[in-house]
This record gives C-alpha cells, sequence and structure tokens, in this order.
C-alpha cells in the first residue's frame, strides 16, 4: 500500500522523500493517519533509512504517534489561559471597586466629620479616616514626568482631583513600573 494511501500531508510527503532520497536518515513531521473508518487522526511521523550492513539502503522504518491526547491538552491549556486572563481581569475589577468604596467611606467618614459638633466624634470620626489609606496603581507604561495634574480636564482625573481637595489629601504620582 502506498504511503499516500496512509498519511496525508505535506510535512509527510517531504518527510518521506528525503530518507528515500537518500538526503537524510532520519527525520519527523506532522501528519493525519487516514484510517479506513472513523476520523482522521493526527500523528506525529517519525521515519528512519534502514540500511543493509554494506550501507545500501534497505527500506523505510515509519513509527506514528497518536497527537490526539497531546491536541487535546494543548486545548485545554488554551481553554486555562483564557480563564485565567478573565480571572485576572475580574480580579482587577473587584480590586478597582474595593478602592473606590474605600475612597467613599472616607469621603463620608471626613463629611461627618465636618458636620458634627461634638470634639470626641470628630477625633473618632478622624482616626476612622486616617486609616483608610487609597492607593491607586496601574502596570501600564507609566505616566510621562511632563504631565500636569492641574492641566488635566478629563473626567477621572477631575474627580480624583475633587475627592483629594475635599478630604484635604494631596495627589502625586510615580512612574516607575506603571503609575501609582
Amino acid at each position: 500500500m502506498p504511503l499516500d494511501a496512509v498519511f496525508a500531508g505535506d510535512e509527510f510527503a517531504s518527510l518521506s522523500s528525503r530518507p528515500l532520497s537518500g538526503v537524510v536518515d532520519r527525520g519527523s513531521a506532522e501528519a493525519t493517519l487516514l484510517a479506513a473508518l472513523g476520523e482522521p487522526v493526527p500523528v506525529r511521523v517519525n521515519a528512519s533509512r534502514l540500511r543493509e550492513l554494506v550501507g545500501d539502503m534497505e527500506g523505510l522504518a515509519i513509527v506514528a504517534e497518536d497527537m490526539r491526547s497531546y491536541t487535546k491538552l494543548k486545548e485545554l491549556n488554551a481553554r486555562n489561559a483564557t480563564l485565567l486572563d478573565d480571572k485576572r481581569i475580574l480580579l482587577a475589577e473587584v480590586h478597582h471597586g474595593i478602592k473606590s468604596n474605600m475612597s467613599t467611606i472616607r469621603a463620608v467618614l471626613n463629611l461627618q466629620m465636618e458636620s458634627t459638633r461634638y470634639e470626641r466624634a470628630r477625633e473618632t470620626l478622624a482616626d476612622a479616616g486616617s486609616r483608610v489609606v487609597i492607593v491607586i496603581r496601574d502596570d501600564g507604561p507609566g505616566i510621562p514626568s511632563s504631565f500636569d495634574f492641574g492641566e488635566s480636564t478629563g473626567f477621572g482625573l477631575t474627580m480624583t482631583r475633587a475627592m483629594t481637595d475635599r478630604l484635604g489629601g494631596s495627589l502625586s504620582a510615580s512612574g516607575e513600573n506603571g503609575t501609582k
């Protein structure tokens, strides 16, 4: 039975012709095993030229390894990588939500502190507000050193400046390993 009736694929055609022509003694390639019944099977084919004792070519040994489990493993790894990326995005969103909630808590504490006339209550609210630390980071290329917070008209930074002013805080940035 001719080999091209059993295996399909350009790589296999090239692989089988090299040892037969005497160019190389062995090689391997991916191919498809053409099953008489059922689906074609992806295989890794190893071919080696067989020689007689005097060195003349006697034949060609071909071993085919079923790659279905390897192909399935590659598919599972790709799926897992996608799921991991989804989880990282979700974690970043949760992290952002927590930071946003912490900022809101601090703002509410400060508003309450400003509206009460009892000194002990003000001290307690100030103490609680000081325990809320807000640091926002990303892992992008970083903010340019020439960036001016006061000149930015973007909504997010405008809100950040207003909240910082309201809380009596300060706004600064570091551009090393992303923006912080």
